[in-house]
């Protein structure tokens, strides 16, 4: 019944446009998460097309985005900065974890490796980037829920692993070792070490990983205390 009344809709542009707007509430209070595919692509259409970017994140985040082009949605999350919809996309349409993390570091590693202060919107990457870690080694999906309970142990080691990596894929010879753990050092130093302190247990992510992180820590940290020092 519900598809049949859409393709009534169809007839009537402004018919359909009410219509889908309307959706959003039912969306959001996760009364409705799954959705055809010519309703999905329509709905990403409509409030993209409509400058709507506000309620288009808070629809995708509740979805089931499966059926649809992941590429085409992640691109228009990147250009119009929908840093929570791209993650969530990455992750409950890929279970890729790990891509999302490297487009946000390739924007705000550079300038803070070259001591360049950050533009607005490269902090509030920075700050996801910290949430998102933080969600990831503790079990939870961002922006909301749980990761999947069969998914917990290898999403906590794949990110534990990719922060520890001695140089980023396309990397430079003058490239520092651990970029990743540098440029969270040199972004939010307390901040950093509150999300390792909260979730490193006892129960090692990988192997070897505690004297890997403690080595890491200890050859970036001349860099991240003198910038806590204001130096």
């Amino acid at each position: 019944m519900f598809n049949q009344l859409y393709d009534r809709l169809l007839e009537n542009s402004v018919s359909k446009g009410v219509f889908l707007e309307a959706l959003e509430s039912y969306i959001v209070a996760d009364r409705l998460g799954h959705l055809t595919t010519p309703i999905m692509r329509d709905l990403l259409a409509h409030y993209h097309g409509n400058g709507m970017m506000d309620s288009l994140e808070r629809c995708i985040v509740h979805l089931d985005v499966t059926s649809l082009d992941i590429q085409q949605v992640v691109q228009v999350c990147w250009e119009n900065q929908l840093y929570d919809a791209m993650l969530y996309v990455f992750n409950s349409g890929m279970n890729d974890y790990i891509t999302p993390m490297e487009k946000l570091f390739a924007v705000i590693g550079p300038p803070l490796t070259e001591g360049r202060g950050l533009t607005d919107e490269e902090v509030v990457m920075g700050n996801k980037l910290l949430v998102y870690i933080s969600c990831c080694l503790a079990g939870r999906a961002y922006p909301l829920g749980d990761i999947p309970e069969d998914l917990v142990v290898q999403v906590k080691n794949q990110v534990f692993e990719f922060l520890i990596r001695r140089h980023s894929g396309d990397s430079l010879e003058k490239e520092e070792l651990f970029p990743f753990i540098r440029t969270l050092l040199h972004f939010d130093t307390r901040e950093f070490l509150n999300v390792l302190a909260m979730n490193v247990s006892s129960e090692r992510p990988s192997k070897g990983f505690e004297r890997d992180l403690v080595n890491v820590i200890e050859s970036s940290f001349p860099a991240a205390e003198s910038i806590s020092n204001g130096e």
